[in-house]
Parts: structure tokens; sequence; C-alpha cells
């Protein structure tokens, strides 16, 4: 384990609700400097604090479930709307189990880049991996990584809080390069040997749900709604409280950082996340419930690189039971592949590793 990894010490956390009061405070850790702000600082302080102590009467899990919620309502998907052109969907049967893999990145960070390589090269080899790069916004001094966002910081601030395994001592799971395998084991991003056998460990679980994602698009290419059916496979996620994340992810951009541990390199972002939208979701019984979320996109985005990633998630323990992707595809990409007119549907259907379609690699 590297001593000049880039981390925060615990008196330093990001938290879920911060002031936007300007004003830096800048701290030492080893030989690295992380500038935070002050109003952030005294909300760190006293959250941690709290969370601690188990303060006020609540305990840990109460807190945990304060968190979660907060960060939820952050994050909510708009009003499902769409006058539908196109639909492109992918279903995963019960028995294809795939694995969530979350790297928490920065370009701030010259441990970085081997992380997002290993990221990459992992999902290039193995199909059944759904990658996703979360870049932290918390190292963006002096360099501001364009792909960052606070977001990003807040769920790997709930990992730390969440997490019951052995973690580092010191800054826990608030690192960067840090890998998430299916919300349930933690690990350095560069560390190939470990993210394998989790991997490897992870695909041998049963789904314990079921999933289907359909894209629609409306008239306007720069958007599409993207529609999630969860059903249950298994009594144990009966009644728990879950999440259905959305999360539209980028691949392959490249950029020269101009400062900071990175100067005067190109970098090459895999899977980056361009946006992410969650739902709540209890699971009553056996019958299927559906989610729906809004994405619109920016127009510098290609959308032949564009893939949405799906996941369901305990937001307890933070376990993953299924997760999946497919490719976005605008108004004008479905046309000119399959002269698609109003009502047409386009389907993928994926019945095992080798079936799952992965585009733009």
């Amino acid at each position: 384990m590297r001593s000049n990894r880039r981390l925060l010490d615990h008196s330093r956390l990001l938290p879920l609700t911060c002031s936007t009061t300007d004003g830096n405070l800048t701290s030492r850790v080893g030989d690295k400097v992380a500038q935070v702000s002050a109003a952030r600082h005294a909300s760190i302080s006293t959250a941690y604090a709290v969370f601690r102590r188990g303060a006020f009467g609540y305990g840990r899990a109460a807190l945990r479930r304060i968190v979660v919620l907060g960060w939820l309502a952050m994050n909510l998907s708009p009003t499902w709307s769409a006058a539908p052109v196109t639909v492109r969907e992918t279903t995963l049967p019960g028995q294809t189990k795939f694995v969530l893999v979350e790297l928490f990145t920065s370009q701030g960070c010259n441990l970085c880049p081997d992380a997002e390589r290993l990221l990459g090269n992992l999902a290039d080899r193995n199909r059944r991996i759904v990658p996703i790069a979360y870049h932290v916004d918390y190292f963006n001094s002096p360099w501001p990584d364009p792909f960052s966002d606070r977001l990003y910081s807040e769920r790997q601030m709930m990992y730390h809080m969440s997490y019951t395994k052995p973690k580092p001592a010191g800054y826990g799971l608030y690192y960067t390069p840090m890998l998430m395998v299916d919300g349930a084991q933690s690990l350095n991003g560069r560390d190939r040997i470990g993210a394998e056998t989790a991997i490897r460990q992870a695909l041998m679980k049963e789904p314990e749900v079921a999933l289907q994602a359909s894209l629609v698009f409306g008239t306007q290419p720069a958007s599409g709604d993207l529609r999630v059916v969860v059903a249950a496979r298994s009594s144990a996620v009966a009644r728990r409280q879950l999440v259905v994340a959305a999360v539209l992810r980028d691949d392959g951009l490249t950029n020269r950082v101009y400062s900071g541990e990175n100067a005067n390199r190109v970098l090459v972002a895999r899977h980056p996340a361009r946006k992410m939208l969650s739902e709540p979701l209890i699971l009553e019984g056996p019958a299927p419930q559906t989610c729906q979320f809004k994405f619109t996109l920016n127009s510098e985005w290609d959308t032949n690189k564009l893939r949405v990633a799906v996941f369901v998630q305990d937001t307890l323990t933070w376990r993953v039971y299924q997760a999946l992707e497919l490719p976005w595809r605008a108004r004008s990409d479905s046309q000119k592949a399959g002269q698609s007119g109003h009502g047409r549907s386009e389907s993928v259907v994926a019945h095992g590793a080798d079936q799952k379609e992965r585009s733009n690699r």
C-alpha cells in the first residue's frame, strides 16, 4: 500500500450536506496537500463526530438511513415523459449474474490513471462486468477534474460510513483510487489480483432480482427515457429498502492535464460517469415494479460512446443484487441503423456473457 496515496483524514471528510460558503482550508496529510472549504470542514467534523457517537438518540443504522435519504433526495430522477419514437431494450434472465465494479478516481491523483486502465482492461476482458468510474471532487485543486461531481464524492462517503469489513486505518474508504465490487468488497484501485478475485467470487452468486431496461427516445435526439422493471427472485429482498440507480456513462475520452500531480500528461478516461439518477424501491412480493428516469444529454457528448448502467442496491448494506448496461441510441442513430419509425422497437436480449452486447470499446 503506497504511503503517498492521495487521502483525507477523518477530520477532513466531505459531508453529505454542507454549506456552499467559499473559503479554503489547507491541511497536510503526510506529504500531500488537500484543500477543502472551511464551511465543509466544520460540517464534516460535526457530522462525523455525531456518527461515531450515535448522538441525539440515533444509532448507527438510523444515521446511515438519514445519510442515504439525503443522498437519494439529491439525485432523484425527473418525471417520466416522452413521445415514443424508438426503443432499445436489454433483459437479463434470472440465471445470469452481472457484477457492478465501481472505481472512485480523480485526475488530481497520480495513481489513478493506472487504476482507470485496470478498470477498462477488466471490463474489456469480461462482458459480465458493468464498470463505472466516479470522478470525485475533493482533489479538484489545483486541477479541476472535468468529469468530477460532488455527488460521486458523497457516494464514496456512504460506502465509507456503511462498510463493515476491515478498512485502511486513518482514512477508511475515502481515498483514490478505490474499487468497490458489487457494493460488498472494497480494494485498492490498482490491485488487479484482488479485483479479479472479488469479481470471480461475485459472479458465483445467484442474482436475487431480475432486471429489464428499455430506452425510449422522443422527438428530441438529445434526450431519452429509461424504463427499468425490477422483480424479486428471492424472499431475502422482500420489503427491504432498495435503490434503483441509473448511470449515464462515457468511455475512451482523452484530455491534457495542465497542473497538479498529472501535469503535462494526456489522460484517457475509461467509463466515466456523466450523470447519475436514482429512485427508492421496496419490493412487496414477486410482482415486478417499474422505475422511470429521464436523461438529457450535453450537446458535446458522442452518443456512440454512451452507455447506461443500471443496478439495484440495498440501502442499508449497499450490496448490489443485480446490474446491467445497454448502449445509448439517439433517434438519428437508430433511424440510420434500422430505418426506425414511430413505435418501432429494437431489442437486445442477454442470455449469457457471450451474448451481452458491448460496443465502442
